[in-house]
Order: C-alpha cells, then structure tokens, then sequence
C-alpha cells in the first residue's frame, strides 16, 4: 500500500526547497528559490519623457464656432440600430492612418466583410452612376463603399446640391454582436464638444441614462445632462412650465 503524504503550505517567506534538487549555490539558483530578492528598473529614452512632460488641450468651443448657448449649430441625431449594421466597411469606408481613401488590404476588407471582388480600390465591372470606379463613392464627401445600402437610400432623397454640402466622419469601434451592452451612445460626448439644445440640454426617447436603447461610454456620463424623454407630442406638454419655451417661439 502507498501511502501519500499530504504536501505541507509553505509559509510567506519561507524559501522553497525541492526534495530531489541539490541546495542552491549560485545567485541565479538562490533567486529561484526565493531566498534572496531580485530588482528591476525601467529605463526612458529622453524622447520619450518629452512625449510625456508635454500636456495637450482640446479646443473649447466657442473657439470651434459652435455657440454654446443653442443657437448656430447643426443638428444632431443618434440612431439606435436595434439588431446590428455592418457599417465599417460595406456601407462606411474605413481605411488607414492617413484617412479613409489611405485604403486597407484586400485581407483587410475582407475582415470587414467584403469580399476580394469588391474590395475599395479594384476595379468595378459595372460602376453605379456616382462611383468612382473602385468601389468607393464620395458623392457625400464621406467616402462610402459605392454598393451601399445606406448610400442608396441618401441618393434616392437629396439633389446633387445638397451632397455637395455635406459631410461626415466615421468612427471605428469593436461591439459585441446584436446586444444593447455596447456602450457607443455617443448623446453626451457631442454635449461636452459644445451641441447643446438652447431649450433642453439632450433629448431622448427612452427613459433611460442614455436616453436609448444603447449604453453611453460610462467617462462620458453626466447626469446633470440626462437626456429628457420626448418621443410624443404629449412629452412636450410639461416643457410650457419651463418659461423658455414662449422666449424661443418668439424669437
């Protein structure tokens, strides 16, 4: 019969002896068994600690144009996409550090769900009538890829016109698939740069810290501007009570 000894808890600073090992002997062996103590230290290059010493600021603002107390500004519009979009890449264009047209890899596309054929940058067998010829189409200024579904939907609605004034921006960011968890609302960052409503900070149409379905990035909260609930008529009702709102109708 073997009979197994039950190993013994070695105490906190107790060094570790190994039974079919001999007694250590070098620093290296001592270090291992935890009888002596070892020590680092990282070292900078002076670039580096320039990189560092050297705050940036973002621009406040009033210095941007945007006049903060609700007047003179675009107005914005978040959409929720309940059920998920593949927006980076078959609808957006997305492309390297120079900019949405410094264009990715074929394998690159690819991950975003494009396939080599209609990769941004090959050439189109049949081109739409705004597409550059490479699968790509600025007609918006916001580079899209030219067999979007979102860009045939703009297209069908606005005047050249209208496309020659607009623009836009895209944002990669990494989500889970169709949840309500990915926090990208993007209500209260759009507050901080200076949109704010002259009768209301933000609006929403939910009850909700984000005022949506969607989560709000938890740096960017601030509860002070919550978004107010108005999705019906009856939601503007208890707005009269405010006193702004006869100030703005009569201006």
């Amino acid at each position: 019969m073997v009979i197994k000894q039950k190993r013994r808890a070695h105490k906190l600073d107790e060094p570790i002896l190994h039974e079919n090992h001999k007694r250590p002997v070098t620093r290296r062996e001592f270090l291992g068994a935890g009888l002596v103590s070892g020590s680092a230290m990282v070292l900078g290059d002076t670039l580096l600690m320039g990189l560092m010493a050297n705050p940036a600021f973002a621009a406040t603002p009033e210095s941007c144009g945007l006049n903060i107390n609700g007047a003179g500004k675009i107005p914005f519009i978040a959409f929720d996409l309940g059920g998920g979009a593949n927006m980076t890449g078959s609808n957006v264009l997305v492309g390297g550090p120079l900019g949405q047209m410094d264009l990715l890899s074929t394998a690159g596309y690819n991950k975003l769900g494009l396939p080599g054929d209609m990769a941004p940058g090959a050439v189109e067998a049949t081109p739409t009538a705004t597409s550059n010829g490479d699968h790509t189409d600025t007609s918006f200024g916001l580079a899209f890829h030219s067999d979007s579904a979102f860009l045939r939907g703009m297209l069908a609605v606005t005047s050249p016109a209208t496309r020659a004034n607009t623009n836009g921006c895209v944002i990669p960011a990494r989500s889970d698939n169709d949840t309500g968890n990915n926090p990208h609302n993007p209500m209260y960052l759009i507050n901080m740069c200076g949109a704010r409503g002259q009768l209301l900070e933000l609006i929403g149409s939910q009850s909700a810290v984000s005022g949506a379905r969607s989560m709000a990035p938890a740096n960017s909260i601030n509860l002070k501007y919550q978004p107010t609930k108005v999705d019906r008529a009856s939601d503007v009702t208890g707005l009269v009570d405010t006193g702004g709102l006869v100030g703005l109708l009569s201006q």
